[in-house]
This record gives C-alpha cells, sequence and structure tokens, in this order.
C-alpha cells in the first residue's frame, strides 16, 4: 500500500492567492475582478475590502511604491 506524502502533495498545489495573482495578469479578467470588487463596494461599502482587492491587483503587476512613482 501507498503512504501518501501529504507535504510533497501540498508542495505541488498552487494557492488561492498565488493562482489568483496568475489570473490577474490577464487584462479581462482583470477588469472583471475589479468590476466585481467595485459593485461589492457600492452595495456594502466595505472601504477596506474594495481597498485590499485594489492592492492585489496593482500587487499582481507591480508595487504600490512603484505604481506611485509612475502616477507622479
Amino acid at each position: 500500500m501507498n503512504k501518501l506524502n501529504i507535504n510533497k502533495m501540498l508542495q505541488d498545489f498552487q494557492s488561492f492567492d498565488e493562482h489568483l495573482n496568475e489570473e490577474l495578469k490577464n487584462q479581462e479578467f482583470e477588469r472583471e475582478f475589479l468590476r466585481l470588487c467595485l459593485s461589492d463596494y457600492a452595495k456594502d461599502g466595505d472601504y477596506t475590502s474594495f481597498f485590499k482587492d485594489l492592492e492585489r491587483v496593482v500587487k499582481s503587476r507591480t508595487t504600490v511604491s512603484q505604481l506611485a512613482i509612475d502616477l507622479d
């Protein structure tokens, strides 16, 4: 009988954050993600959640510091 190596299995899986980071590099996915985040914010007014989602989009492409420099 084969023993399951849980640690090896976990190493082979991509985390949700890693997966979302990859998906956000696709402009169409990014646009839809931001649209949904903005829609959620309009419904619940949860600025903290919206800001974290926006930060996630920025960090999928660059750093927040670099974005600030680029926008200056």
